[in-house]
């Protein structure tokens, strides 16, 4: 299967096979060398709108392991594209970072000033830096801070649910009490 120039993917099998070489340097008593495919092998075919489709993933084209510098980053992220045949020639649809299973969750929390506050601001208040207008806003946020401390982590909540003021959006991503905390 010609993908415009079949030399991205051998180039890839190739760092994996180094992967497995190198390795052997570290450990010389190591058999570890990782599955690497060949030809058609670690490619997914399929059809996508009537049309045949192929999906490359990095870490199937490597026998389905992250090799951490071979064929995926430090952040266990790899790549994956996706190919539809268009007449003689494949063309490239997608091509992204997927970020592997055993990747860190993240809780990002936000802490907000008094609703009433944030109504009274207009634009021109960021450009404010009289002594008053920074003291005041330097209280409040005291004030909320050590309310939001006095909540976290049970009733603190979490993004994108606690960054407005008003439910003016449908719920989005997962529940606060789902999240590893």
């Amino acid at each position: 299967m010609d993908l415009g120039g079949e030399g991205p993917i051998e180039d890839l099998r190739a760092s994996c096979r180094e992967y497995g070489s190198k390795s052997k340097a570290y450990e010389p008593e190591s058999t570890y060398q990782p599955d690497i495919t060949s030809g058609d092998g670690g490619l997914v075919l399929f059809t996508l709108s009537g049309a045949q489709a192929v999906m490359v993933n990095d870490q199937y084209i490597c026998g389905g392991e992250c090799l951490r510098g071979a064929n995926c980053s430090n952040r266990n992220s790899y790549n994956i594209a996706i190919y539809v045949r268009s007449e003689k020639t494949w063309r490239k649809v997608l091509a992204t970072d997927t970020v592997g299973e055993d990747h860190k969750h993240v809780t990002v929390r936000t802490i907000k000033m008094e609703e009433k506050t944030a109504d009274k601001l207009r634009y021109s208040s960021k450009f404010n830096r009289s002594h008053d207008f920074m003291d005041q806003m330097r209280k409040e946020g005291r004030v909320v801070a050590r309310d939001w401390l006095d909540r976290w982590p049970e009733k603190a909540g979490c993004y994108p649910e606690d960054a407005a003021y008003r439910k003016s959006q449908p719920e989005l991503g997962p529940k606060c009490e789902n999240i590893a905390r």
